[in-house]
C-alpha cells in the first residue's frame, strides 16, 4: 500500500469513529407523561406479574372455595329462598397486577361462581346500580307496597367485597384474595374469609 493511500484510510477511520463516539439520540419532545413503547412498567414485567394460565387457575380455585363458604353461612343456608348476592366493591391492592389482569381476573371468579352449585342457593346482581335498576324494575315507584312478599328483600340481599393483596419475600410472591359479605338490610358483616392463597416463585 502507498504511504497516501494508508493516510487516507486511516482519515476514514478516524472520522467513522468520531461519528460513532459523537452520536447522540435525536433530541424528543415533551412526552406529555407518556410512557416510552420500549420500556417495560413493573406491573408488566414477567418479573413480578403472575402468567395467564395461573391467574385463570387461581381464579377458578378461588371460586371453588368460595362458593363452598358461602353455601355454608348460616344465614344464606336458614334463608327462605334464594339470596341474593351484589357484586360490589373488590380492589386490587397488589401494586403489580395491571388493572386489565385483575379486570380479567375479577370477572373469571364471577364467571366460575355462577357455573358452581352453589347458584341454586343464590341469584347474582353484578353491581349496586344494577341492584337499585332491579328493584326498580321489579317494584316500579308507586306501586302498592305488598311487604309481606318482598321482591328483594334487604334482610337476604348481600353484598359481596374483597381485596386482592401481594406479599413478597425475596424471589416469592404470595397473592392473597379476601371477601367480606355484608347485609343490605343492617350493612352488617356476616361471614369474612381467611385469605384464599396463591404463592409464585419468580
Amino acid at each position: 500500500m502507498k504511504a497516501s493511500d494508508a493516510v487516507k484510510a486511516a482519515c476514514v477511520v478516524g472520522v467513522l469513529a468520531a461519528w460513532g463516539g459523537g452520536c447522540t439520540p435525536a433530541p424528543r419532545g415533551n412526552s406529555a407523561g407518556r410512557i416510552p413503547v420500549d420500556v417495560t412498567t413493573p406491573g408488566e414485567s414477567p418479573a413480578h406479574g403472575i402468567p395467564l394460565a395461573s391467574l385463570d387457575e387461581f381464579a377458578s380455585q378461588v371460586a371453588t372455595q368460595l362458593a363452598n363458604d358461602l353455601g355454608s353461612i348460616p344465614e344464606v343456608k336458614s334463608a327462605t329462598g334464594r339470596v341474593t348476592i351484589v357484586f360490589g366493591d373488590i380492589v386490587n391492592e397488589t401494586d403489580m397486577v395491571p388493572t386489565r389482569d385483575f379486570v380479567a381476573f375479577r370477572n373469571k371468579i364471577r364467571q366460575y361462581l355462577q357455573n358452581t352449585s352453589f347458584r341454586e342457593k343464590a341469584r347474582f346482581v353484578e353491581s349496586r346500580d344494577a341492584l337499585a335498576s332491579l328493584r326498580a324494575r321489579e317494584r316500579p315507584a308507586g306501586a302498592v307496597t305488598d311487604t309481606s312478599v318482598p321482591v328483594v328483600n334487604p334482610r337476604e340481599t348481600y353484598y359481596l367485597n374483597g381485596n386482592f393483596y401481594r406479599l413478597a419475600r425475596n424471589r416469592v410472591s404470595q397473592y392473597e384474595m379476601s371477601f367480606r359479605l355484608v347485609n343490605d338490610f343492617d350493612a352488617t358483616i356476616v361471614w369474612e374469609n381467611v385469605p384464599y392463597p396463591a404463592k409464585f416463585q419468580h
